[in-house]
């Protein structure tokens, strides 16, 4: 895996429409989407023919360990196209006047934070500190509940004790 973030990007590109005998006609495929792919993530579009005025849905897959840093619509001059966030992990956009295809869309990928799934009362454990987990995981399964209601002492020895009462609580309760 890439130690950086990765890029893919697709564009939109107008393929059709014009004028006939005197008056416009669109043409089915008024704009077409190239995407690449990338070792962090990839994405799809709802619509790979979307005509100007037509919303598209960019949904976005990130591989694991990975999370969904952006998703960047712009039109052939570089301006931004507002990008809506579904929830749901998906993304929207409207594709702008036919005048302004190609259309780009570009999606990054970034590592993903890990953070404890546990939440501790203790103020002399900092969150991030390499026992964290550990101290979270004793008070999750009753195996301490610390020195007070609010410290739990990791800098303090242990005694025999609480050693003791430690395996016994781990092992029997």
């Amino acid at each position: 895996m890439p130690a950086s973030n990765v890029t893919v990007k697709a564009t939109f590109i107008y393929t059709g429409g014009g004028w006939g005998g005197g008056y416009w006609y669109a043409s089915t495929s008024s704009a077409t989407v190239k995407t690449d792919s990338a070792e962090n993530g990839s994405f799809t579009v709802s619509d790979r023919y979307a005509k100007a005025g037509d919303t598209v849905e960019v949904t976005p897959k990130a591989n694991e360990g990975y999370v969904v840093d952006q998703v960047i619509v712009t039109d052939k001059n570089g301006n931004s196209v507002t990008v809506k966030d579904n929830d749901g992990g998906t993304y929207s956009f409207v594709v702008p006047d036919k005048s302004i295809f190609p259309v780009n869309v570009k999606v990054t990928f970034k590592k993903a934070e890990t953070t404890s799934l546990f939440v501790i009362p203790f103020m002399d454990v900092p969150v991030g500190a390499y026992y964290y987990d550990a101290v979270a995981w004793a008070v999750v399964n009753g195996v301490t509940t610390g020195t007070s209601a609010v410290t739990f002492s990791p800098d303090a020895p242990c005694t025999r004790a609480q050693f003791v009462t430690f395996l016994y609580r781990d092992t029997v309760e």
